[in-house]
């Protein structure tokens, strides 16, 4: 019985630097001949409301390499940008507000 565990055991996925790394990979592997572990997510605990931004292709180019160097993604990088920033001008000119907004989860 032992000896049909072991050869049953499937290698893990390996890790990846870059999405076209693994795109390659994937052309050459098939998902059954690895193991699985269970995926870890997170669950918004707050109603998202959707916001459209017009950006430049630059600074959008800038904000997905960004988001991704920081392993996040873009909308919730961009939230939280958009975030900090109002956080930074309610301070900077000593609104109430900068106290009431920074105490609230994000």
């Amino acid at each position: 019985m032992e000896a049909e565990q072991k050869e049953r055991k499937r290698p893990r996925l390996p890790r990846f630097k870059s999405r076209e790394e693994e795109a390659e990979f994937w052309d050459t592997h098939d998902s059954t001949e690895f193991e699985w572990r269970p995926a870890r997510i997170k669950i918004a605990e707050k109603v998202q409301h959707p916001f459209s931004v017009p950006l430049e292709m630059h600074i959008l180019t800038r904000l997905i390499d960004t988001a991704r160097a920081h392993e996040v993604g873009v909308g919730t990088f961009a939230a939280q940008l958009i975030a900090d920033g109002l956080d930074r001008i309610d301070a900077a000119a000593g609104t109430p507000a900068a106290e009431k907004h920074a105490s609230e989860p994000r």
